[in-house]
């Protein structure tokens, strides 16, 4: 019988000088390859998936790198790894959907997303204007049919205006990259930063408000610095 001789981690002597001809780096690509994760939704992705897939990139696992796959609404979640996920399709019982409530209406994924996970309160206010609209749109279908409500509070009518900007943006990159699922989603990506970013600036600048102003009677003075500059704003 023939004795193999060993080298390191218990490859033969051959088969270790082929592995390491391989190159760490290579190495290390091929297994992100293999163990890459996915984000599923359905083709001709709508304001909901969109919103979907930003949410889960940009919040749920900010550090994770996704490879997205559009496929048809009617996927069976086949062939789908442990670490994919899939929202807005079933998926065979895989996919993140819209929860149902007691009048039995079906919510967005949007919103299922935004109630599992846990946020920091800047993050949570800032998002709740998105949520509330992409939420009640795909309830509704209109956000003008969607009746007032109290649970997100306040109805912010600005905040509404706002972010049905994103369906009309929606639409036109939609006709301009030829219903390209991928770079529409990139190009919504960047218009959704920005409506959060700046709706966390206006949360930032409400509290720094509030932690400087302070009562003298009928009068309330507000000391705040805002872009290198210092101001002082009085109420009466």
């Amino acid at each position: 019988m023939t004795k193999v001789k060993h080298g390191r981690n218990g490859f033969s002597k051959k088969k270790h000088k082929k592995y390491l001809g391989i190159g760490y780096e290579e190495r290390r690509e091929q297994r992100e390859e293999k163990n890459e994760a996915r984000l599923f939704t359905h083709q001709d992705v709508d304001l909901d998936a969109v919103c979907s897939l930003w949410f889960i990139e940009r919040f749920v696992y900010p550090n994770k790198t996704f490879k997205k796959m559009f496929v048809p609404a009617s996927y069976d979640g086949k062939g789908m790894g442990r670490d994919d996920i899939a929202v807005d399709i079933e998926a065979g019982g895989k996919g993140i959907k819209g929860s149902v409530d007691k009048d039995n209406f079906c919510h967005s994924s949007f919103y299922t997303l935004f109630k599992k996970n846990y946020l920091s309160r800047y993050n949570y206010q800032s998002l709740i204007p998105l949520v509330r609209i992409v939420d009640k749109k795909d309830v509704y279908g209109k956000v003008s049919l969607a009746p007032a409500d109290k649970k997100w509070g306040k109805k912010d009518t600005e905040a509404l205006e706002k972010t049905k900007v994103l369906s009309l943006a929606l639409s036109t990159f939609k006709m301009s990259y030829n219903n390209d699922d991928e770079l529409v989603c990139q190009v919504m990506f960047d218009l959704l930063d920005g409506f959060f970013m700046k709706n966390h600036e206006m949360r930032l600048l409400r509290d720094e408000i509030e932690k400087k102003s302070f009562n003298c009677g009928c009068v309330i003075v507000v000391e705040t610095s805002l872009d290198l500059s210092f101001a002082k704003i009085v109420f009466n």
